[in-house]
């Protein structure tokens, strides 16, 4: 779960320029997905394996842009900028192929994603 949160607030985090990450939309359907499941749910509660997953992200993925620091309740960002969702929309249309059953629209992801991210920004 935290894997793929921080993978998202990094992303939120990405200047302007840089291009964003090539699949992404794969990383916000798993996490809604890992959210509906009660392993999810417990997981957003552990504050500890949520410090251990960012701490490891900075230690071996660190990047000056990623803001892992602002990674915790208050300030966690799973919603994409308005100007990444256009590409991110494209990359869920180009990923669709790769479901068995009709997968939740984008904008369910979204709300989803903002219910996520608010529950997390309030603990």
């Amino acid at each position: 779960f935290w894997e793929k949160a921080t993978i998202l607030h990094a992303e939120y985090h990405r200047p302007k320029d840089k291009q964003m990450r090539n699949r992404l939309s794969r990383d916000c359907y798993d996490l809604c997905q890992m959210w509906a499941h009660e392993s999810g749910q417990r997981a957003i509660n552990n504050k500890n394996l949520r410090e251990s997953v960012v701490r490891h992200k900075d230690k071996y993925f660190h990047s000056g842009w990623a803001n892992y620091e602002s990674a915790k309740p208050g300030t966690f960002r799973l919603i994409l900028p308005e100007h990444r969702l256009p590409d991110l929309k494209k990359d869920y249309k180009e990923m669709r192929e790769m479901f068995f059953d009709e997968p939740p629209s984008i904008d369910e992801l979204l709300n989803q994603l903002q219910e996520i991210e608010k529950k997390i920004n309030n603990i």
